[in-house]
């Protein structure tokens, strides 16, 4: 196998494809879903998706402002490990678009939701809540 540099990360510690060699990507998948349904659900798959995409790139924001969040440098205080009303809210989003994207379409939304969780994960720079607190 070739390593292209700067294409692909195919170090020793992560192995991860990029889509220079034909990885499965979020664009595929979603044309999977949407294809798969006969005519008068495709409309409910794109509105699904849609409203799914939304909701992750808000928690992704979320992650983001709660994750470079300025701390107090005068000692330690578990105050400042606590979201706030608006990341909670984010997460309830999340979660209910992700159980309906898998209550649509369990094997390709299941696919979708890992992708998407992976990439809030490695933008943010954590592993989000939302695997934390799935009864929020």
């Amino acid at each position: 196998m070739v390593r292209l540099k700067g294409k692909d990360n195919l170090s020793d510690m992560t192995g991860r494809l990029k889509s220079g060699f034909a990885a499965i990507t979020l664009d595929h998948l979603q044309g999977q879903l949407i294809a798969a349904q006969p005519e008068g659900a495709q409309g409910q798959a794109i509105t699904l998706l849609n409203t799914f995409f939304a909701a992750a790139d808000k928690l992704e924001s979320r992650e983001s402002v709660f994750n470079t969040r300025a701390r107090k440098t005068g000692g330690l205080s578990l105050m400042a490990n606590l979201r706030p009303p608006e990341h909670f809210a984010a997460i309830k989003t999340f979660n209910a678009a992700k159980q309906d994207l898998l209550g649509f379409d369990d094997s390709t939304g299941q696919r979708i939701v890992t992708l998407v969780e992976d990439r809030i994960a490695a933008k943010t720079g954590k592993a989000p809540a939302i695997r934390k607190l799935e009864t929020v």
